[in-house]
C-alpha cells in the first residue's frame, strides 16, 4: 500500500502531465481510500502554525492579486478572455522580484492573521494543550 509521504511524492512528479482515464480512475481509487487519512492530517495541520516558507507562500500569492488587480483596473479575472489571462500571466511572470518585494511587506499581516486563525482554531476545539 502506498503511503502519504509516496503518494504526495507521487504528485509532485505528475503534476504537469495529463492523465488518462485509466489513470484517473486509478488516482480516484486511491484518493477514495486516503480521505480519511489526508482529513485528519488536515485538521491537525491547521491547529498548528504556518512555518516562515508557508507564510512567505501566502505572501507572494496576496502580492500576486494585488499586482494583477492593478493590471486589470478593475475587471473580474474571471471575465477575462484566455488570450488575456495568458497576457497577465506573462506580465506577472515578469514582475517576480516586484512580488517578493510586496510579499515582504505583507509577511507582517499574513503573520497576524495566520495567528488568529490558530487561535480561533484552538477555541473551537476546546482550549489549548500541548502536544498539539
Amino acid at each position: 500500500m502506498i503511503g502519504f509521504k509516496e503518494h504526495i511524492e507521487l504528485e509532485e512528479d505528475s503534476l504537469d502531465e495529463v492523465l488518462t482515464k485509466q489513470q484517473r480512475i486509478k488516482r480516484g481509487r486511491l484518493m477514495k481510500r486516503m480521505a480519511k487519512r489526508i482529513a485528519i492530517k488536515r485538521k491537525r495541520k491547521l491547529k498548528k502554525r504556518a512555518t516562515k516558507d508557508e507564510l512567505m507562500n501566502r505572501a507572494k500569492k496576496l502580492a500576486r492579486k494585488k499586482l494583477a488587480k492593478k493590471y486589470l483596473k478593475g475587471k473580474d479575472l474571471s471575465k477575462l478572455t484566455f488570450a488575456d489571462r495568458e497576457r497577465l500571466e506573462k506580465k506577472l511572470k515578469g514582475k517576480s522580484k516586484v512580488i517578493t518585494r510586496i510579499a515582504k511587506k505583507l509577511l507582517k499581516s499574513v503573520k497576524a492573521a495566520d495567528v488568529a486563525r490558530v487561535a480561533s482554531m484552538r477555541k473551537k476545539a476546546g482550549g489549548d494543550r500541548k502536544d498539539d
